[in-house]
């Protein structure tokens, strides 16, 4: 006898609930009383109804045994469904918080900052610079300075270890239209307008984010960001002092002139140039929360 089935009319029941929703639907089988001749008869599990739902459990319960003969049983299927859940904005599902440390050569002490409330040496070139001695005739705080032959003075500074702060969350949604997509092409290599999770503005670069997702399972989308400290300094040129601020990812050079001191022409810091490279945008626009995480 061959196995047929039907869906019943009291089928397609939805149950809702706190946090997931079901369906459920019955179908009868005709033709066996075995589940495991059964078993390829109906929805199967990782089937899904309008990309909506997918089955999460297939049961089977005995109605008729079989008779003797060519007559066969009847067997009572109940599948389940579960809507995909929707995400809404707020705790990610992961995030991880990365404190490292990169390379960069120095050639003086830079005055403290504060990083995470305590105070570090905020070793950096790029900040700082070789600004030299007020008094030519003494090195002062400079790092490895050497004479030369010609009775001028050579600053080779030293490789120091700095902090780095990378971030990244991971969140869960149900869709990723092309919309989104956009937003997120727009906002990479941009840097916080307001306050973002507890740190000033222009302190995050977004650096982008990476989506998975599997058939009839919500998307995963981690988010990528660098976290920098915004600083005000002050240092010493052939002109005076110059004070000068920086925010965390922008980027600064110095132009250096000859000076001459005793017959011997010094190079020193002139001025000092900050150019916001990254441009401040709206993150809230990412659609994941904007509070401090803890």
């Amino acid at each position: 006898m061959a196995i047929t089935y039907e869906e019943l009319c009291t089928s397609r029941e939805k149950t809702v609930g706190v946090t997931e929703h079901t369906l459920t639907r019955v179908f009868m089988i005709y033709g066996t009383d075995d589940p495991d001749e059964a078993e390829n008869i109906g929805p199967q599990l990782n089937e899904y109804w309008n990309d909506e739902l997918r089955v999460v459990e297939r049961r089977f319960a005995p109605v008729k045994p079989s008779a003797a003969g060519t007559e066969g049983g009847v067997l009572l299927l109940t599948v389940t469904y579960q809507f995909r859940p929707v995400s809404t904005p707020g705790q990610p599902d992961e995030f991880t918080l990365n404190v490292g440390t990169t390379s960069e050569r120095i050639f003086k002490p830079p005055p403290k900052q504060t990083i995470f409330d305590k105070e570090y040496q905020a070793l950096s070139q790029e900040h700082y610079g070789a600004a030299g001695a007020t008094d030519m005739d003494e090195p002062g705080d400079l790092i490895v300075v050497k004479d030369d032959e010609k009775g001028g003075r050579s600053v080779e500074g030293v490789d120091a270890l700095i902090p780095t702060i990378e971030w990244s969350e991971t969140h869960e949604r149900s869709s990723l239209p092309v919309a989104y997509q956009q937003i997120l092409a727009r906002l990479t290599a941009k840097v916080n307008h307001d306050v973002w999770r507890g740190w000033p503005a222009k302190t995050w670069l977004f650096l982008g984010a990476q989506a998975s997702r599997q058939k009839g399972e919500n998307w995963r989308i981690t988010y990528l960001f660098r976290i920098g400290v915004n600083v005000a300094h002050e240092l010493v040129s052939d002109g005076g002092t110059i004070t000068y601020t920086k925010d965390a990812h922008a980027y600064m050079w110095f132009r250096v002139v000859g000076v001459e001191n005793a017959g011997v022409i010094e190079q020193k810091i002139h001025d000092v140039h900050v150019a916001n490279v990254y441009q401040p945008a709206d993150f809230v626009e990412l659609g994941i929360g904007s509070e401090a995480l803890s």
